[in-house]
């Protein structure tokens, strides 16, 4: 295969496969978001290692979906909120997506709702459970706050999941393909391949760049109140 043609095969999800993901999510998020309210408003007891295992699994759903999970628009609540003064007039916010036209049939909300705000919520009302009649919970309370890292900044990928920079991996990729001897340069089609996946997670990290919301502001504020939390381990 000529180097210069070379070309990938991109799985895209097709409508029946977006559709299994779909039903799963409302079932199996859903319903353990469901269980976590009902323990807010002490409907339901749930032992420290099943509130656990409810967390984890939330954590897993979200992280398997991401990448089809889209951010909450910054308009009405979440309009942007503007932390300096610009040098220059800005009529439109800061906000772009990498993601093209035609994904975005990908996207899978929560039973009709944003998933992100819905999970979100549930977790305002679970830290607030927890801090007031399970302080000593910290494992759930470390899962909320995974969670809340999960929710505002995972489109995808974790950027610690992405090996090194791409700059660094191409220096790296120059040193290993450079023929010192006779002065020419090979681009075998694994080294190829595997720089296109590496930039293309660096790009799943930088896909989603939005605005300071009013949700930004109210997760600083809960994280604000665990680091002032009178139970040591909490904070």
């Amino acid at each position: 295969m000529h180097l210069k043609y070379y070309q990938f095969d991109w799985h895209l999800p097709n409508p029946v496969e977006v559709q299994t993901a779909q039903e799963l999510l409302d079932e199996f998020l859903g319903d353990t978001l469901d269980e976590l309210e009902q323990l807010c408003q002490q409907k339901k007891d749930l032992r420290k290692k099943q509130l656990e295992q409810r967390l984890v699994i939330i954590s897993f759903l979200v992280d398997s979906v991401s990448y089809a999970l889209p951010f909450w628009p910054a308009n009405g609540e979440n309009s942007p909120i503007q932390l300096t003064d610009s040098m220059t007039d800005i009529d439109q916010p800061l906000q772009f997506s990498c993601k093209p036209d035609y994904l975005h049939h990908l996207d899978i909300s929560l039973r009709g709702r944003n998933a992100r705000l819905a999970v979100l919520e549930t977790l305002y009302n679970l830290q607030t459970f927890l801090t007031k009649h399970r302080e000593d919970a910290t494992e759930s309370m470390n899962w909320v706050i995974r969670l809340y890292n999960t929710i505002l900044h995972h489109g995808g990928i974790h950027s610690w999941e992405v090996g090194g920079t791409c700059n660094d991996w191409v220096k790296n990729l120059k040193d290993l393909t450079e023929n010192k001897v006779v002065g020419i340069r090979s681009l075998p089609a694994m080294l190829l391949e595997d720089l296109v996946e590496q930039l293309h997670d660096e790009r799943m990290v930088a896909r989603k760049c939005t605005p300071f919301t009013g949700t930004h502001d109210k997760v600083l504020k809960n994280l604000h109140a665990l680091s002032i939390s009178q139970y040591s381990h909490v904070r």
